[in-house]
């Protein structure tokens, strides 16, 4: 998949968690099955990055060059992951324990 079909996912994958968090009611089967598209699409991805473009990337870059990488990582906001979509998580928990 090329990266710009992931990003339609990521972005298809955000709006359902917007949505849910909005108190749209949708079919349990709309939201796994965008759930499952989204984590399959991950997988693929850290499979990539993992089996090919880590490994290329260790034997290519010296101790130095990894260390910045690394520290830029460190200091950068996952615009994924990061706090925001975190909040989205819990908002969905809360709502799921207020139902139960």
């Amino acid at each position: 998949m090329c990266i710009r079909d992931r990003a339609s996912v990521g972005k298809e994958f955000h709006e359902l968690m917007d949505n849910l968090c909005a108190g749209e009611v949708m079919q349990r089967a709309e939201i796994v099955s965008e759930i499952e598209k989204f984590i399959d699409v991950q997988r693929e991805h850290m499979n990539l990055e993992e089996g090919k473009i880590f490994p290329e990337a260790r034997s290519s870059l010296s101790k130095t060059n990894i260390d910045e990488i690394e520290a830029e990582y460190e200091a950068s906001i996952d615009p994924i992951f990061g706090p925001k979509v975190e909040k989205y998580f819990e908002q969905i928990r809360e709502a799921i324990v207020e139902d139960a």
